[in-house]
Order: structure tokens, then sequence, then C-alpha cells
């Protein structure tokens, strides 16, 4: 959801996360892991295409949100019980 919105008002952040998405689950294949570095990448892509201070404020709000939401995903990761792959919804 969080990147349609992100196509819709800012398409260069939202192809940047897609990109740190898919290069860090390729990396790890852990979905919450790639979610998790696609959110912070989403105020650092705002800064890197010189977006305005508010939309920057916006996106990091957005990456703190997104990060509380996967905190379920975290404590897994932190115990080593977080699956891999694709096929578990994440929560």
């Amino acid at each position: 959801m969080t990147i349609g919105v992100l196509g819709a008002g800012d398409p260069l952040t939202a192809m940047t996360m897609v990109g740190v998405w898919a290069v860090v689950y390729g990396g790890c294949r852990y979905v919450s892991v790639a979610s998790l570095a696609a959110a912070m990448a989403i105020p650092l892509s705002q800064l890197a295409w010189h977006r305005p201070s508010p939309d920057v404020m916006v996106g990091a709000a957005l990456a703190l949100l997104i990060v509380v939401r996967h905190r379920g995903n975290i404590q897994r990761l932190l115990a080593g019980a977080e699956p891999r792959g694709l096929s578990r919804r994440q929560h």
C-alpha cells in the first residue's frame, strides 16, 4: 500500500524503494528486512531527489510508522525465528 501512495505522489522515491527492496531481498531473502530497508530509504531518497523539507519529514514519519508496524518481524529476526522468502504474508 505504501508503494502505491508514494508512486502516485513521488514516483522517483517509489522507484528507489522498489530498487532497495529488490536488492536487499535478493541479498538476504527476508521480506521483512527488505521492507524495513525500503522504508528507511523513503526519507533518504527524498533528500537525494531534493524534495521539499515537509515531504522529507512526512517520509521520515512514514518510515517510522513502518518500522513500528514491523516490530513483530524485528523481534522474530533478533530471535532467529523469522521465516525467509515470499511465502509468508507480512503482518
